[in-house]
């Protein structure tokens, strides 16, 4: 399976879909167990589930540096929430950012990580 790091048009897109249906998509997505917000970007998604269902485990995960640190400034007092800075990918590894995109350094690495 192909996994692409950073798909900003799909998940603005599927993110608000999911947030402002009036057919409670949200409501369909278990209230325990654990939820991944991969690509956070600002992180009021995976915030949003966080405090929806107090018994879900949420993990929000985001190769931006930037991206991370203003998430945990603003949600990081959630005691459901973990915040990381990576990727996900086929393998447990690093990469290298090819380009401006998660506004760092390009050639800086971040990890990646697996859904296993």
């Amino acid at each position: 399976a192909v996994i692409f790091e950073h798909e900003t048009l799909l998940g603005t897109l599927l993110g608000s879909l999911i947030r402002e249906s009036n057919s409670g998509l949200v409501d369909l997505i278990p209230s325990e167990g654990y939820f991944l917000d991969a690509g956070m970007q600002f992180g009021e998604f995976g915030a949003h589930m966080a405090v929806n269902a107090p018994e879900r485990k949420v993990m929000m995960l985001d190769p931006s540096p930037k991206n991370v640190e203003l998430a945990k400034e603003r949600y990081g007092a959630l005691p459901n929430l973990e915040i990381l800075q990576g990727g996900l990918g086929d393998k447990v590894g690093v990469m290298k950012a090819r380009d401006a995109t998660f506004e760092m350094e390009v050639g800086a690495q971040f990890p990646l990580y697996t859904i296993d």
